[in-house]
């Protein structure tokens, strides 16, 4: 059964990435993706002082001069690093899924879907750190838990080593890091209770918070660069302020594809999240694969 998993997921990925490739050249680079192809064509000092001016951490930008070195800088070769990395995101969540719920066959239909989403292979077919964004998140999560089930120092400098790597490829996953950061509190909870003493003597809160202090030395390069940058976004930006009906008109958008006039359709936003938060609750079930042993 195992070994028909793999092939299945083998073979979807191997259809889903045939076709991404098959498009890859169909539109000409839009302006960030220009960006992109333009940034990798400057020796490395020339790169770091252009990222600085725009508005995105440097890991992707890094990574892609070497990948154009190897294979060229084209509109091919720009593309297809990001589908790279969204065959990676595929089948690290497949291991992921399985190590959180022990079910191959729920964990390799959640890939499925995520190899098929339509947002997912928007994302794999542009020259961004997207893809690169997600795989990373993807990754660290895995991680996590394996440094959790195992408390072993090594899965946890791979957790710190992972989540550094995300924060230098995009602003926003912060709060997938901050996430993370509950997610082990929450664990140490159902370690250790409310027992504050225990938790200085608990080996994932102490190896935890190692990781945690060694993600933000490796980001102290960086932070001087980042106020800079979130100076200038708070000044003058492209994308409007966070407002109450930011989450659920993403949200609507993420699952219908569409967008919605919040002035006249507010209240079906309200009806859906309250539907949403309902169903967290009631899934959210204490016997749950997530929660650590006692």
């Amino acid at each position: 059964m195992k070994n028909k998993n793999l092939i299945l997921l083998f073979l979807v990925l191997l259809v889903i990435t045939a076709y991404e490739i098959s498009i890859l050249t169909d539109m000409a680079l839009w302006h960030d993706e220009a960006f992109s192809g333009l940034l990798p064509q400057y020796n490395l000092k020339e790169m770091i002082y252009r990222i600085g001016l725009d508005v995105h951490p440097p890991l992707y930008y890094l990574l892609l001069k070497g990948w154009v070195m190897i294979l060229g800088n084209t509109l091919f070769t720009l593309r297809l690093f990001s589908v790279f990395f969204g065959v990676l995101t595929v089948i690290v969540l497949y291991l992921f899924l399985k190590e959180v719920f022990k079910d191959q066959k729920l964990a390799l239909f959640s890939s499925i879907l995520l190899a098929f989403n339509s947002f997912f292979i928007q994302f794999v077919i542009e020259a961004r750190m997207f893809t690169l964004g997600i795989f990373l998140v993807v990754l660290s999560s895995f991680f996590l838990l394996k440094a959790l089930k195992n408390k072993k120092w090594s899965w946890w400098l791979l957790y710190a080593l992972s989540a550094s790597a995300s924060l230098y490829t995009h602003y926003y996953i912060f709060f997938s890091i901050l996430v993370q950061a509950l997610f082990l509190v929450f664990w140490l909870f159902g370690e250790a209770k409310f027992n504050f003493a225990n938790w200085l003597k608990n080996r994932n809160f102490q190896l935890g918070l190692a990781s945690y202090i060694l993600v933000i030395i490796s980001y102290l390069p960086w932070l001087k660069t980042f106020l800079s940058q979130l100076g200038q976004v708070q000044e003058s930006y492209w994308i409007p302020p966070l407002n109450i009906w930011s989450v659920p008109a993403t949200f609507f958008k993420l699952t219908t594809g569409g967008a919605i006039d919040t002035a006249r359709f507010g209240y079906l936003l309200i009806i859906l999240m309250i539907v949403l938060i309902f169903a967290l609750f009631f899934f959210a079930r204490p016997d749950s694969s997530l929660i650590c042993p006692a």
